[in-house]
């Protein structure tokens, strides 16, 4: 088949879930592959379910949900049924992102794709996966559907038994697309290096009308190997992408789609010297934008130069991981921070001029066999050291280290339903930490 002959439609499911924020969430494996296609001359229709700015003028009833300037908010919703395993749950469960009327809606103004690609992110997400395919078999009939992404990396074997899709790739979907390219069309593609970051073009925000902010990686991977994570299966290796073309890349996103808000999706932002080069880099560009660190940096790289750097750069509403005050806790799960670098981080972030707002902490509750009083030190010392406490309750994720112990300590069979890992229904709870303890640390929180 020729080139430019090519159609494939790009989805960004739904999720269904207790609770969903948007924080600079977009399917950025997807854009990386949308980028790659468009490389190879192939015409791509996308569709993000999640995306709430193209949907102002119809919404199906659907209450429009709050946005902040910072590109962040929630996203649209409507309440559905819960699936039988969480009838248990006291908690109402939602769709968020767009209604179905108008997804099919789009649906049907496209012309037949050659393939569907499909992302997938948290594991306990999969149903609002498979009343996506639902949809699109229904106006696309057998047309090849591709699943990827964290989901169908973790859970493989379960994506396979309970998705609907002729495909379920693992890992980076770069390898397998050039070669579905190649065998299925005859497409001569490009020549990559599957190791190299740099080697594949931007993700391709252009695909959104308006979009006000940007997932930003400086890496792949992990140099750390936390038992409580999985990054190390997902991506076993981590490489550092070029200085020169992160910034070149944000440049373009900035001056050529106006996004002002960027959120690093790195695993460890600050790891290795590189970080510095970048620092001063964007602080002598004077971009006027604002950087976010959602997924949490560690405490143990910031010094005074680096919060310096990090403060001129625009770098803001800032979380750190320290997950737990106990110095066995690091020495036991990961091994990447301590109670005194923690200190001292918020002291150099606090001279350098953040204020006390800038400043979050993730403190992690509901891990195995934790208990309330653990994580009331916790929040006592972040709160002490000058900084935000915010809760991250634990989920346990299968290919982590930690999976086998929370299977042993979970009264549900997490082994064989991601349903169960879902951190809203707390998975490992016990007499010494459940639903009222939990309640009882958000409560203190905001009293202090």
């Amino acid at each position: 088949m020729q080139k430019g002959k090519v159609r494939f439609l790009l989805v960004n499911p739904w999720i269904y879930d207790f609770a969903a924020y948007d924080f600079w969430s977009k399917p950025l494996g997807l854009l990386k592959l949308a980028s790659l296609l468009e490389e190879n001359d192939v015409t791509i229709d996308y569709i993000d379910c999640l995306e709430t700015s193209s949907v102002s003028g119809k919404t199906d009833g659907i209450k429009l949900p709050k946005r902040k300037p910072a590109g962040c908010g929630n996203f649209l919703k409507q309440r559905i049924e819960k699936p039988e395993k969480l009838k248990n749950i006291q908690r109402y469960y939602s769709r968020y992102g767009i209604s179905p009327s108008i997804f099919e809606g789009r649906l049907s103004k496209l012309l037949q794709p050659h393939a569907i690609l499909l992302t997938s992110f948290m594991t306990y997400w999969y149903p609002g996966l498979i009343d996506t395919v639902k949809i699109l078999r229904k106006h696309f009939g057998k047309t090849p559907i591709i699943l990827g992404g964290i989901y169908a990396t973790l859970c493989e074997d379960h994506a396979k038994r309970n998705i609907d899709a002729d495909y379920v790739i693992t890992g980076n979907g770069e390898p397998f697309i050039i070669k579905y390219l190649s065998d299925k069309f005859k497409i001569k593609t490009g020549e990559y290096d599957y190791d190299d970051p740099d080697s594949f073009p931007f993700p391709l925000y252009s695909l959104y009308d308006d979009p006000d902010s940007a997932l930003i990686e400086t890496s792949r991977g992990c140099p750390f190997n936390c038992k409580y994570c999985s990054s190390k299966y997902l991506v076993p290796s981590f490489k550092r992408r070029k200085i020169e073309k992160v910034i070149e890349e944000i440049e373009y996103l900035h001056y050529h789609l106006g996004i002002k808000n960027f959120s690093f999706a790195d695993d460890a932002l600050l790891w290795g010297r590189e970080i510095r080069s970048l620092l001063k880099l964007l602080v002598k560009k004077k971009l006027k934008c604002s950087f976010f660190t959602p997924n949490g940096i560690h405490a143990s790289r910031i010094d005074d130069v680096t919060a310096e750097l990090m403060f001129e750069a625009g770098f803001s509403g800032l979380k750190l991981g320290i997950e737990s005050k106990e110095v066995k806790f690091h020495k036991s799960m990961d091994n990447k921070t301590t109670p005194s670098d923690f200190v001292d981080s918020v002291k150099s972030l606090q001279k350098a001029g953040f204020k006390h707002e800038d400043i979050g902490a993730y403190v992690m509750v509901g891990l195995p066999w934790q208990t309330y009083e653990e994580a009331v030190k916790s929040l006592d010392f972040v709160i002490e050291a000058g900084a935000k406490p915010y809760i991250t309750q634990y989920s346990p994720i299968p290919h982590s280290t930690l999976f086998e112990e929370a299977c042993r300590a979970s009264s549900y069979d997490l082994a064989s339903d991601p349903i169960y890992h879902n951190n809203s229904i707390l998975p490992l709870r016990w007499e010494k930490f459940g639903f009222e303890e939990l309640f009882k640390l958000k409560a203190y929180i905001k009293k202090v």
